[in-house]
């Protein structure tokens, strides 16, 4: 026992080291994360044991994505509703007291099974799994870890405004003088746990979406492993258990879909298609071929974690009141009735819970974005839903059939009752293929509206919907895929001596091969992730083309006098005074650069992404024709009088406003106050 604590050991201080050596002075704020997450995920054990008191590791894992959600929750509620104010003291002192009481829980409510004692073993490696994987992603996030493209500086305005905020929601930085009105709680945990933590959000920008991407391997891993050995009982030997939760964590976090295979791969090879870029799989129906309104976004999580984005992104209970109620020889109609009175029960506790909790959401929430529901007029071409969703559909789809036929137990002509003696394995995986079913079938019959309906009105309904549908297959395949193996490995070997079961040999040789094969395709579909960490992150692995993590210091190079005024801003300026900087566009390079990296508001920023979160045109064409005229015109009283109207404290005048503005009025500009900084054209004038 004592070699093996020493092995451990030096295998977890082997790890660290090369953790040093590979992110350099990016390893302490890594460590002091990690460190943060296994201490909260222990405090918070005597809460997480209850919740998973079936799984062999207590839930482990699941206590640390526990700890964060009740702790950020509570921080968040108190200051919403003005208790507290978003600070560094109240994110510690909050998380203290949601720390003791789950101590006080666990030693008063008298747990005695708190920690998985006899599962330690499994315990150490998964915490291994999610040391390497947390590594593994964010030393490649230093390959291209710039803050930059796509809506990353949305992500990073929103982080950086809650940062110097101490009230939520923070100030919009795009629309100075109103509160955000468009959800952010990804952003909000990430900027809780910097704050909880006391480092930089420069560096915790990407380390978020990083520890995501680890817990999205490590927590399908734990799940499917479960399940598995659930299912499998004594049958089950370790390697297939911890064989079927790898898979599942490759298949959530790692993997693409067949378009990848079929179009990365294939019509690679015969030349049908000259190059594959790894985005096209997230855009295939509407783009390739095109089709006029009708434009859709399929993304999945490996995508995400590569691209770097970080926005915010139940199953329900009525088929397991079912059979517990039904779980009985003598089942009468009686029992029926009441597991569907007490699952209507349950969903009306649910949906007034999450109303509650949110509640302080949305009564500072403006809701303008959606106006209705929509029902589609153009539909997936069959050939491209088969691309995307067959193979999971096909493998899920069979599970369910199979499972209800297997289960069916009629007690009599009244009552039909499918849920008797069925595995609980099997009706949660039952749930879970349903739900992604109905998941990727409903954008093909309803969506809701928004801004984007005349060329893309399915495309946030069919984001949303079927990136959990994603979700949802994975775990489900690697489960379905790896018992289907396993359970005909078994009946393989205790058939294969009599002759009396030739027959059934030959068929589990067929179905072992068959299920290999699907195997080896899902992993397969992992290709994709190898393909797109080549393409997006020069250099890797390489450590010579290491960057940092540092998601702001690209602008040094790129717009350098720029970059040097926004430094001030950050170095100098506190709370939220109002900078005015050029309107900007939605996605264009550097576009509100001043307010993204600074989180100081200032009069507009993105234009279509204000579209869609206020829905008040009029508003912003006279914002923007405002900001227009402060810049250009020789008129100085008019000027003053745009400036306190918006109530604006410093004016940047750089690269954008000298690109987007003829003329810009430099002179009348610098004397209605003190120019704080100049650098070549650039500077900043302070009212």
């Amino acid at each position: 026992m004592k070699k093996v604590n020493k092995f451990k050991l030096l295998a977890a201080g082997l790890l660290i080291g090369v953790a040093f050596w590979l992110l350099g002075s990016d390893f302490f704020t890594f460590m002091i994360w990690w460190e943060i997450l296994w201490i909260l995920g222990l405090v918070f054990m005597p809460i997480t044991a209850q919740i998973f008191k079936g799984f062999d590791d207590n839930g482990w894992m699941n206590s640390k994505v526990i700890a964060i959600v009740i702790c950020g929750y509570g921080v968040w509620i108190l200051t919403s509703i003005k208790v507290v104010h978003f600070t560094t003291l109240s994110s510690v002192v909050i998380t203290t007291l949601c720390g003791g009481s789950s101590i006080a829980y666990g030693i008063y409510g008298k747990q005695r099974k708190v920690f998985p004692w006899k599962h330690m073993e499994l315990v150490y490696w998964e915490e291994v799994i999610f040391f390497v994987v947390f590594l593994l992603w964010t030393y490649m996030a230093g390959f291209h870890p710039a803050a930059h493209g796509t809506e990353k500086y949305m992500d990073f305005g929103f982080m950086k405004s809650m940062m110097r905020s101490t009230t939520l929601p923070s100030e919009d930085m795009w629309y100075a003088g109103k509160a955000f009105n468009y959800y952010y709680g990804g952003q909000y945990f990430a900027v809780f746990l910097t704050k909880l933590t006391g480092t930089k959000v420069e560096i915790t920008y990407n380390l978020m979406r990083t520890m995501i991407a680890a817990f999205a391997f490590v927590l399908p891993f734990s799940l499917v492993r479960q399940m598995l050995k659930d299912k499998l009982g004594k049958r089950g030997r370790a390697w297939i258990t911890d064989f079927g939760g790898i898979l599942a964590g490759l298949s959530v976090s790692m993997s693409g879909n067949l378009h990848y295979i079929i179009y990365g791969k294939i019509f690679t090879l015969l030349g049908i298609r000259e190059d594959y870029w790894f985005p096209s799989t997230t855009r295939f129906i509407g783009f390739d071929p095109p089709v006029t309104g009708d434009e859709t976004i399929h993304e999945f999580p490996s995508y995400s974690f590569v691209l770097g984005d970080l926005h915010a992104h139940v199953i329900n209970v009525f088929f397991g009141n079912l059979k517990r109620y039904l779980n009985s020889t003598d089942m009468k109609p009686s029992d029926m009735r009441t597991g569907i009175k007490w699952s209507v029960v349950q969903w009306i506790e649910l949906l007034l819970t999450a109303v509650l909790i949110s509640l302080p959401f949305h009564l500072q929430f403006k809701s303008v974005m959606v106006q209705g529901i929509g029902i589609v007029k153009i539909h997936t071409a069959f050939y491209q839903f088969c691309v995307l969703w067959a193979f999971p559909l096909l493998i899920c789809g069979l599970f369910v059939v199979s499972t209800l036929i297997k289960n069916r137990n009629f007690t009599n002509k009244k009552n039909r009752n499918l849920f008797y003696k069925i595995n609980v394995s099997d009706l949660y995986g039952v749930v879970l293929s349903l739900c992604a079913m109905g998941l990727i079938l409903i954008p093909e019959i309803i969506y809701v509206r928004d801004i984007y309906e005349k060329t893309a009105p399915r495309a946030n309904t069919m984001f949303k919907l079927t990136y959990q549908a994603y979700i949802l297959f994975a775990l489900m395949m690697s489960y379905i895929l790896v018992f289907f193996v396993a359970d005909r490995i078994k009946i393989l070997q205790e058939t294969k001596l009599d002759n009396r079961y030739e027959k059934k040999v030959r068929l589990s040789k067929v179905q072992i091969t068959v299920g290999g094969m699907a195997i080896i395709l899902l992993i397969s579909t992992c290709g994709y992730f190898v393909n797109a960490t080549t393409n997006w992150f020069t250099g890797f692995p390489l450590k010579n083309k290491y960057q940092t993590l540092n998601a702001t210091a690209y602008i040094e190079n790129a717009i350098p006098e720029d970059a040097a005024a926004i430094r001030w801003l950050n170095k100098n300026i506190t709370g939220q005074p109002t900078v005015l900087e050029a309107c900007g566009d939605s996605y264009k390079d550097y576009d509100n650069r001043v307010s993204a990296m600074t989180g100081l508001p200032t009069v507009l920023g993105w234009y279509v992404h204000e579209w869609l979160w206020r829905n008040n045109l009029d508003e912003e064409n006279k914002r923007r024709t405002d900001v227009e005229t402060i810049y250009t015109s020789t008129d100085k009283k008019e000027v003053q009088e745009l400036l306190d109207k918006y109530e604006v404290n410093y004016i940047f005048i750089g690269s954008c406003e000298y690109q987007k503005y003829e003329g810009v009025n430099v002179a009348l500009l610098s004397s209605l106050g003190e120019i704080v900084f100049k650098k070549e054209n650039t500077m900043i004038v302070k009212l």
